[in-house]
């Protein structure tokens, strides 16, 4: 009888596993690998769900979060189509989603309407969230998000996103260079990168008007990914203490590519 009990108990636990839905990231191969499926067939679609990189979300420490999406866009990039957006917005996966969120990352970017975070990074229903205003402008409401992401939703990630080519850093930059203003509610925007502007101004190299304004944004990057811990006591501790990391990285438009700002390809600046 015992031995009976014994293998019942052996084969829950072989069934159980096996009906885990939820991979970690190291138990699935790489996003550089080619994933060829019909779209049509729905056998296809279930090979295509079980072998992209899913991982468990809540608590996933930083490093591999960035390192997830660093290797999806690297493979956006490279073979310029979506998996995991495309194959995981089924509705099984919709209805699993009613229940709770578990993001993994926070990407604070821009409203530009040619930077989809979900798009770029291949991420798929509620694996990241997202903060998008206009010119990456931090206020309270902007913070309050963040706070609410790393203290209720457990994301260990905070990605600073810019783009280069940015029509707002352009037009505080002219509106510094030539002391003009812009009217109503814009003007608190050019005020909040004004800084970032002024600082380029006062230390860079550059010769051309459009080698500054990259400059600016790379700065305005940077002030950015400053002020979320200067501005919020509770993003601080939670930094110096709960593993959660800042990240600053920059996209660019013609190849889609996301660049970690400490990086060297970072350093070159785009000639017009």
């Amino acid at each position: 009888m015992k031995k009976y009990y014994l293998l019942f108990i052996s084969l829950f636990l072989l069934v159980s596993c096996n009906n885990e839905q939820t991979l970690t990231y190291k138990e699935t191969p790489t996003p550089k690998q080619e994933i060829v499926a019909s779209k049509n067939a729905e056998s296809d679609e279930n090979k295509i769900s079980a072998n992209v990189t899913t991982i468990t979300s809540s608590w996933t420490p930083a490093d591999t979060a960035l390192k997830i999406l660093m290797d999806w866009n690297e493979r956006y990039v490279k073979w310029k189509k979506l998996v995991n957006l495309e194959y995981n917005a089924s509705p099984k996966v919709r209805e699993s989603l009613t229940k709770w969120q578990t993001p993994y990352a926070i990407v604070l970017t821009c409203s530009d309407s040619r930077l989809p975070p979900e798009l770029i990074f291949d991420q798929w229903l509620g694996q990241i969230f997202v903060i998008r205003v206009a010119w990456n402008i931090v206020s309270p409401h902007e913070l309050g998000t963040i706070e609410y992401g790393i203290e209720h939703l457990w994301a260990k990630l905070i990605m600073v996103l810019w783009h280069e080519k940015c029509g707002a850093v352009k037009a505080t930059y002219w509106a510094v260079m030539s002391w003009s203003t812009v009217e109503w509610n814009l003007w608190s925007l050019v005020t909040d990168i004004t800084p970032a502007v002024k600082n380029v101004l006062a230390k860079t190299k550059a010769t051309t008007d459009a080698e500054k304004i990259e400059e600016c944004v790379v700065e305005n990057i940077h002030l950015v990914g400053n002020s979320l811990e200067e501005k919020s006591p509770v993003i601080k501790e939670f930094v110096e203490k709960e593993g959660v990391k800042i990240v600053r990285a920059k996209y660019t438009l013609a190849d889609w590519k996301v660049t970690l700002l400490d990086s060297p390809e970072a350093k070159e600046t785009p000639k017009e």
